[in-house]
Order: C-alpha cells, then sequence, then structure tokens
C-alpha cells in the first residue's frame, strides 16, 4: 500500500467526528509528519546500541535502500519516491491467502461477540455451532473501578476449532489510563522465544486475565479436545491483548505457531520491530485488518520513555471504503505503511494543553521554535523530531465558553450548509 506523500506536508491537522470513546477524550487530534519522511528504524538502532542519537540512527539507516520503482539497492535516493530500509517492509505475500468471506461470517463475528456480556446470543443467530465456554471479566486498573479487561473462550465441534477471544477499551478512564501508561512506562520483553518488547501495560493486562481464569479455560479445552485447531481474535484493545495472547501461548509451548489462526481487527501498534519481526516469521496464519477511518490504528509510533519506534506485524488488510459486503480491500505486503514518515500524535485531553499553549505561543512569539517532544523552547533533545514555529499551531483548546455542539450542527448549521446547494433553499428549511 503506498504511504501518501508527504514530501510538502509540514502538518495536517485532522478533525474526527466519529471516534466512539477517542472522542470523550479530545475533538482534535494534531498529525505532525516530518516532511523528509526519515525515520528512526529499530535495525538501526540494535546495530549503534542503545546509546546511538537519533541524528546517527537517521544517518545509518539512509546509507543504503531498497528502491520499489527500480528494485535496485541504492545507497542515494535519486529520484526514489518510495524506499525501503528494514526487512520487515519488504513487500512479501502471507503465507494464507486472505479470505473476506471468513472474516465477515466467522471472525467478526467472535470479536463482536466479546462486547456482548452473553457471547452465546451471537453464536446462536450467526454460529449455531460455535458454542461458549466461560466469560472472564477482571478489574485491570489500579487507579480506576470501572477499568475492566474481558475475555472468553469457545468451541465449536464442527468447525473442530477453540477460540480466545478479547473485547476492546470500553470508557474514558480505559483509554486515558492505556495512553499514558504505554507512554510512561514503554515496552518491555517477557519471552524465552524472542528478545522482542511489548507495551508493559499491555502485558499486564493480558496476564490479570490469563492468570484470572483464562489459562485453566484454555487448557481444559485442549484437553478435552487436543486436535482443535486454536483462533486468537479481538478487536482494538482486544487485538493487542489477542497479539500478547498469542506469543504467551507459543511462548509456553501451549499450542504451536501452525496449529493457530490469529486474527485482529482495528489494532494499534503495541512492539518493537523484533518482536513485530519475530511475529511476522512465526505465525502463517496472521492478519490484522484495518478500516481507513479507525483512530486507533494511527496512535502515536514512537515512544520516547523508552526510545522505541513501534511497528506492526504482517500482514495488514486494508479497506480504504465503507466495508460493506463485496466492497475491495488491499493485502499490504509492507508490514507498516507509515515506513517513511514519522508521525506524531499530540492527544490534548491528555497532554497538559493550557501551560503547554502558553509555553508554546511564548516561545514562538519571541521568535523561537516549541519542542514538541521535550515540551521545551529552542530544545537541544536530540529526539526532537516536531518543532513549531508558527504561534497558530501551538496546541490551544478552543475557548470553553462556545463548546462544540454536534446537535447544533447537524439540526441547523448542517441544514443551512445543505440548503446552499439547492435553487430553493427555503424548501430545506421547511
Amino acid at each position: 500500500m503506498a504511504p501518501e506523500n508527504v514530501k510538502d506536508i509540514k502538518m495536517r491537522i485532522i478533525h474526527m467526528t466519529q471516534i466512539y470513546d477517542l472522542l470523550q477524550m479530545t475533538s482534535l487530534i494534531e498529525f505532525y509528519i516530518n516532511s523528509e519522511g526519515k525515520q528512526i528504524d529499530a535495525t538501526s538502532r540494535r546495530i549503534l546500541g542503545a546509546n546511538g542519537n537519533d541524528e546517527e540512527l537517521i544517518e545509518h539507516s539512509l546509507k543504503t535502500r531498497w528502491c520499489v520503482e527500480t528494485s535496485v539497492c541504492s545507497t542515494s535516493n535519486g529520484t526514489c519516491t518510495t524506499s525501503i530500509n528494514i526487512p520487515l517492509n519488504c513487500p512479501t505475500s502471507p503465507e494464507y491467502g486472505y479470505d473476506d468471506e471468513f472474516m465477515r461470517s466467522e471472525i467478526m463475528v467472535l470479536t463482536t461477540a466479546a462486547q456482548n456480556e452473553n457471547p452465546q446470543l451471537c453464536f446462536n443467530n450467526q454460529l449455531p455451532t460455535m458454542k461458549l465456554y466461560q466469560v472472564r471479566t477482571v478489574n485491570c486498573s489500579t487507579e480506576y473501578n470501572d477499568v475492566t479487561c474481558v475475555g472468553y473462550t469457545s468451541f465449536d465441534t464442527k468447525r473442530k476449532v477453540i477460540s480466545i477471544s478479547f473485547k476492546g477499551a470500553h470508557g474514558q478512564d480505559q483509554i486515558k489510563e492505556l495512553t499514558n501508561y504505554c507512554m510512561k512506562y514503554g515496552l518491555e520483553s517477557y519471552y524465552s522465544v524472542t528478545n522482542g518488547k511489548i507495551f508493559k501495560v499491555i502485558q499486564d493486562y493480558f496476564l490479570l486475565l490469563w492468570n484470572g481464569g483464562m489459562q485453566q479455560d484454555l487448557r481444559n479445552l485442549k484437553y478435552k479436545y487436543p486436535s482443535y485447531e486454536l483462533w486468537v481474535n479481538g478487536h482494538s484493545l482486544g487485538s493487542s491483548l489477542a497479539w500478547a495472547a498469542s506469543a504467551w501461548i507459543v511462548n509456553i509451548g501451549l499450542y504451536k505457531p501452525e496449529e493457530m489462526k490469529v486474527v485482529v481487527m482495528g489494532a494499534s501498534r503495541m512492539s518493537d520491530y523484533n518482536w513485530a519481526a519475530w511475529h511476522t516469521k512465526t505465525f502463517p496464519f496472521n492478519f490484522h485488518i484495518l478500516h481507513r477511518s479507525d483512530p486507533v490504528a494511527h496512535t502515536p509510533t514512537f515512544v520516547p520513555s523508552t526510545n522505541t519506534t513501534l511497528f506492526f506485524p504482517k500482514t495488514e488488510v486494508w479497506y480504504n471504503n465503507y466495508m460493506r459486503q463485496g466492497d475491495p480491500f488491499q493485502v499490504c505486503q509492507e508490514a507498516d505503511v507509515f515506513f517513511q514518515m514519522i508521525l506524531i500524535i499530540l492527544l490534548l485531553g491528555i497532554l497538559p494543553g493550557l501551560s503547554i499553549a502558553q509555553n508554546c505561543s511564548s516561545c514562538v512569539s519571541s521568535g523561537n521554535s516549541w519542542c514538541v517532544e521535550s515540551s521545551q523552547c529552542n530544545s537541544t533533545f536530540v529526539a526532537c523530531k516536531t518543532l513549531i514555529s508558527l504561534q497558530l499551531n501551538c496546541p490551544a483548546r478552543p475557548d470553553p465558553r462556545y463548546a462544540y455542539d454536534d446537535n447544533f450542527m447537524r439540526t441547523q448549521q448542517l441544514a443551512l450548509a445543505a440548503a446552499s446547494h439547492t435553487t430553493k433553499p427555503q424548501l430545506c428549511f421547511e
């Protein structure tokens, strides 16, 4: 999948009006894109070691690249507009073909059922031979009583399948905690099969569910149905938990990768390069499905606390439409569509917006530049990749006296705007 051209783009501000729980935190997400599209890749970081600074990493990663247009390895970009500098992004096709009907009629039912207190109700309508085994719910927060993690196990004697499914995030508190903890605690390694790392908060969430009954449930089902295939799936936060589960299950030797189907939807990046590369190589049936408007897939790709660039494992399936029955899709041959750019997202509902806005405004008005990563004026922070030099681009909320009113916009302003497209506006008013 070709990434959008960022050559002349300094900044894009995208208003998202249908971002379910994320809207409770902020009505504006600002995307700052490095105009040269240079990425600090994990391969370079591993070669140079943890002490290598970002300028050295960028210089190293640009030494040799594969040019997609010419199919030539080069030390110079020249006229090449799409270049690759990490192995994970080399175009490859998945071992198993993608089946849109299978995903819609079976996997979608399993992931959607996780949102229901009684998943069996979904099975009865769509997958009558699938039977619920156990639902597990745990409080996975030390700060909020309403933050829970949910997963369930099920089995199908007709399909000869055991399934383990995870629910997505719900509520402002859980989204706030996830975002804060990802940035605060960063990534850690938990495996004997790979030195790759995932977000600590994701592994913590998963282990609370795993040790809260899901492990025993899965072992019971495997004991009863030892030859059955294991399906691992989830949506949003559930996708991260599903990825963590798949890795852990293989790590402890409960299932072999070839006995599993891993499919997630609306996933966010949750791992470093080594983990993504290992997961890609390990699981032959491994898809993550993304819709063009899914905000979760556009979460930060760089974690300053652990100096880590985040990656997707393969294989991504991209729906650049409404995902109706029969709509086209693209099976991406690269691991990550953002491999040519650095994408940093400022969530104004999480960052101390007012003080940052004031400091940024003062800094820029004096002729200096504000560093987003370090929140400093004229910062010497080596990982600073996003500089603000215009006062208008300093993060700021709208005047609190004039909060955005969706109902007002829909029932009045939208009617006025729509009326301008007819020769008789009064007909719309009536």
